[in-house]
Parts: C-alpha cells; sequence; structure tokens
C-alpha cells in the first residue's frame, strides 16, 4: 500500500521528529522483506523513503579521511536538514565540492536514520542530486510544502478528534477519500506516538512562523 520512490516535501522540523517504520507493521506486500528500503514515519504519519527539499546551504565540509564524503547543512524555515554524499552519489559529491556557500539549492536524497543508542537518533538525508537555484524556487517550495502540510494537518486533527484507533480509524479516513498512504500513515502514528497534540501544535506554529519569513518583495521587485 505505501508507496516508496516519491520524492516527498517535508519540512525540517518535522523530519527531524522522523522515526523508523518498523517492516513488520507495514500492510504492502513487500513489507517483510528484508531487501525492501527502510522507510522513515513522522508524529503525524508521513511516510517517507525518498524526499526533495529546497533551502540555504549554510554548511559544507568534507569529513571523508580516504574518500570524499560531503557533509551539508541545509536550512529552511522551520530548521536544517543533515545532508550526506559520499563516492556512491557521484552527482551530489560532484555538486558539493564545487557550489559556494551560502547559496540556495534544490536537494533530492533518501532519508536516512541512524540510532548508536537507545533515545539518541539522527535522522539524515542521502544525497542524489542537487542544484543551485534561485530565491524565488526556494519561496515556491516553501509554499507548496506548508500547502501539503497544512492539508496533512487537518486530516491529522480530524483523526484525533474522531477518537477511533487502528483499523477502525483506517476505515474512517479511507470513507473520507484520504489516500490510502496517509491513512495508514496516520494510523500507524497515533498507534506509537503519546502526545500527538503536542507536536501538532508545534508543527503548525513552525509552519506559521515560516511563512512570515518569505520576502516576496524582494521578487517582485527583481523582475
Amino acid at each position: 500500500m505505501l508507496k516508496r520512490e516519491v520524492a516527498k516535501r517535508v519540512f525540517a522540523r518535522e523530519f527531524e521528529a522522523c522515526r523508523e517504520l518498523d517492516k513488520s507493521s507495514r500492510s504492502d506486500s513487500e513489507g517483510a522483506d528484508s531487501k525492501s528500503p527502510n522507510l522513515l514515519i513522522s508524529p503525524l504519519g508521513l511516510v517517507l523513503n525518498r524526499i526533495f527539499v529546497v533551502g540555504v546551504i549554510t554548511e559544507l565540509d568534507n569529513i571523508g579521511t580516504q574518500s570524499e564524503m560531503w557533509k551539508a547543512r541545509i536550512v529552511d524555515p522551520t530548521g536544517a536538514f543533515t545532508v550526506y554524499a559520499g563516492q556512491y552519489q557521484p552527482e551530489a559529491s560532484t555538486f558539493f565540492s564545487t557550489v559556494k556557500v551560502p547559496a540556495f539549492v534544490a536537494l533530492t536524497g533518501k532519508a536516512r536514520i541512524y540510532e548508536p543508542e537507545p533515545g539518541s537518533v539522527f535522522v539524515s538525508i542521502r544525497a542524489e542530486e542537487a542544484n543551485v537555484v534561485d530565491e524565488e524556487v526556494r519561496n515556491r517550495w516553501v509554499v507548496d510544502t506548508a500547502e501539503q502540510t497544512i492539508e496533512r494537518l487537518e486530516v491529522f486533527s480530524d483523526a484525533l478528534d474522531s477518537g477511533y484507533r487502528g483499523e477502525k480509524l483506517l476505515e474512517y479516513l479511507l470513507e473520507k477519500e484520504i489516500s490510502p498512504e496517509l491513512a495508514e500513515g496516520i494510523s500507524l502514528a497515533l498507534d506509537r506516538e503519546r502526545a500527538p497534540q503536542d507536536f501538532l501544535k508545534i508543527l503548525k506554529s513552525s509552519v506559521r512562523e515560516g511563512l512570515k519569513t518569505l520576502d516576496f518583495e524582494s521578487e517582485s521587485s527583481a523582475r
């Protein structure tokens, strides 16, 4: 049921709160397959494999010892993404070796999670490709991502208010013509989150404050 290869838009604030989705909890036919890709799930039910982000690259370091391994920090209005690219990501690695900091960049990659010990979780992106863009492209990404996030927030709020959980909630959301992937994601998220209302409020505030940072006036004057 859960799609894997669509590169999704998500703000850093929600991305950094993602955790690994246990393969045994998936309803898709490949969920139990050890070769199936690792998926992440946010506190609000967004399921991620690949991700598309646009922001400002503010830090860049070659942390490799025997070969190049780039570590970058890409900032959006809600927070920052940690991004890596090495020898197995040649296009992204070449890009990072030449890009000048700071710059607006658009990047596609795979979501990764590392948990060295219980309670210590690091979420990052393994870059596939990246390009320099302008402020208008960044602003459009912020607006589009905000719209998609707000739509999911509304669905999630409705799911909370319904009082349903598990299969009952899944049926409820599907009857309201919510996509099967989001319906399942929300159902799984509510089963594992202890205080979903708290993160709901945090993300709403982050999106609202993030939209306030956009400088549309400078775009208009540049045209």
